[in-house]
Protein backbone atom coordinates (compact mmCIF):
# COMPACT_ATOMS: atom_id res chain seq x y z
CA UNK A 1 0.00 0.00 0.00
CA UNK A 2 1.05 3.53 -0.90
CA UNK A 3 2.34 5.62 1.90
CA UNK A 4 -0.33 8.36 0.49
CA UNK A 5 -2.95 5.75 1.05
CA UNK A 6 -1.83 4.31 4.33
CA UNK A 7 -2.40 8.16 5.51
CA UNK A 8 -5.51 8.90 4.63
CA UNK A 9 -6.64 5.74 5.56
CA UNK A 10 -5.42 6.27 9.03
CA UNK A 11 -6.86 9.68 9.13
CA UNK A 12 -9.78 8.42 8.26
CA UNK A 13 -10.46 5.90 10.59
CA UNK A 14 -9.42 8.41 13.18
CA UNK A 15 -12.18 10.70 12.35
CA UNK A 16 -14.76 7.45 11.77
CA UNK A 17 -17.72 7.56 14.47
CA UNK A 18 -18.27 11.13 14.98
CA UNK A 19 -22.04 11.04 15.79
CA UNK A 20 -24.27 11.58 12.72
CA UNK A 21 -21.29 12.38 10.57
CA UNK A 22 -20.30 10.21 7.75
CA UNK A 23 -16.73 10.39 6.53
CA UNK A 24 -15.59 10.27 3.04
CA UNK A 25 -12.44 9.87 0.75
CA UNK A 26 -13.03 11.80 -1.87
CA UNK A 27 -12.09 15.12 -3.13
CA UNK A 28 -15.78 15.62 -4.27
CA UNK A 29 -17.08 18.33 -2.57
CA UNK A 30 -20.58 18.15 -4.41
CA UNK A 31 -21.02 13.92 -2.62
CA UNK A 32 -20.91 15.56 0.92
CA UNK A 33 -22.87 18.58 -0.47
CA UNK A 34 -25.71 15.83 -1.42
CA UNK A 35 -25.97 14.18 2.02
CA UNK A 36 -25.68 17.86 3.34
CA UNK A 37 -29.20 18.38 1.91
CA UNK A 38 -30.54 15.65 2.41
CA UNK A 39 -29.54 16.46 6.25
CA UNK A 40 -26.86 14.28 7.01
CA UNK A 41 -23.25 15.97 7.81
CA UNK A 42 -20.04 14.54 6.12
CA UNK A 43 -16.77 15.08 6.38
CA UNK A 44 -14.58 14.76 3.41
CA UNK A 45 -10.57 13.22 3.27
CA UNK A 46 -8.40 13.88 0.44
CA UNK A 47 -5.16 14.42 -0.91
CA UNK A 48 -3.98 17.70 -1.78
CA UNK A 49 -0.53 17.72 -3.21
CA UNK A 50 2.82 15.96 -2.78
CA UNK A 51 5.75 18.09 -1.50
CA UNK A 52 8.81 18.31 -3.36
CA UNK A 53 11.57 16.21 -2.10
CA UNK A 54 13.71 17.75 0.56
CA UNK A 55 17.01 17.48 1.43
CA UNK A 56 17.99 17.97 5.24
CA UNK A 57 20.91 20.02 4.79
CA UNK A 58 23.28 20.76 1.88
CA UNK A 59 26.23 20.96 4.02
CA UNK A 60 26.48 17.56 5.38
CA UNK A 61 29.21 15.75 3.82
CA UNK A 62 27.95 12.63 1.79
CA UNK A 63 24.83 11.00 1.26
CA UNK A 64 22.27 13.43 2.87
CA UNK A 65 18.97 12.26 4.47
CA UNK A 66 15.87 13.88 2.81
CA UNK A 67 12.37 13.65 3.42
CA UNK A 68 9.20 13.77 1.43
CA UNK A 69 5.84 15.58 2.62
CA UNK A 70 2.31 14.90 1.71
CA UNK A 71 -0.57 17.65 2.06
CA UNK A 72 -4.33 16.16 3.18
CA UNK A 73 -7.33 18.47 3.50
CA UNK A 74 -10.14 17.53 5.76
CA UNK A 75 -13.51 19.19 5.32
CA UNK A 76 -16.85 19.16 7.38
CA UNK A 77 -20.09 19.93 5.11
CA UNK A 78 -23.27 20.19 6.83
CA UNK A 79 -26.89 22.01 5.87
CA UNK A 80 -27.38 25.40 6.27
CA UNK A 81 -29.46 25.30 9.32
CA UNK A 82 -27.17 22.92 10.57
CA UNK A 83 -24.74 25.64 10.34
CA UNK A 84 -26.46 28.01 11.73
CA UNK A 85 -27.33 25.76 15.34
CA UNK A 86 -23.27 25.39 16.04
CA UNK A 87 -23.35 21.84 14.33
CA UNK A 88 -20.18 23.04 12.30
CA UNK A 89 -18.60 23.85 15.22
CA UNK A 90 -19.44 20.91 17.09
CA UNK A 91 -17.79 18.81 14.28
CA UNK A 92 -14.39 21.47 13.47
CA UNK A 93 -13.29 20.94 17.47
CA UNK A 94 -14.47 17.22 17.47
CA UNK A 95 -12.04 16.61 14.24
CA UNK A 96 -9.52 18.71 15.88
CA UNK A 97 -9.77 16.79 19.41
CA UNK A 98 -9.31 13.28 17.58
CA UNK A 99 -6.28 15.08 14.72
CA UNK A 100 -4.30 16.49 17.39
Amino acid sequence: MHIRRHLRDTLTSTLEGIDGVRVLKTHRVSIAQALADQGQAAIIVYHVADLPMQRVNAAIQGPRPGYRGFAFGVAAIVCDEDAEDGRLDEISEEIERRVF
